[in-house]
């Protein structure tokens, strides 16, 4: 099931590593957060899987963070995730 265009946001428009990155980064996992925890309930009460978190995580771009530049990702440090 698809994530309504309401509920994304736009991608990224900095790399990581340039001034704001962290922020920007933040920004786009706290809106994939927003989604999966609107989902949550429904999700659990119907034990099934959270297609609407996983869809707003490839719409914030963050199953690409540790790729590198090169191969399409953003090069993102371990640092910068965690934080």
């Amino acid at each position: 099931m698809a994530v309504p265009l309401t509920e994304q946001t736009d991608a990224p428009t900095e790399a990581a590593g340039t001034v704001g990155a962290d922020a920007q980064l933040r920004s786009r996992a706290r809106a994939a957060a927003e989604i999966a925890a609107r989902h949550a309930g429904e999700v659990d009460a119907a034990a099934r899987f959270p297609s609407e978190a996983l869809e707003a995580i490839r719409a914030q771009r963050l199953l690409g963070l540790q790729v590198p530049p090169s191969l399409g990702g953003e090069g993102a440090g371990i640092g910068a995730i965690a934080d």
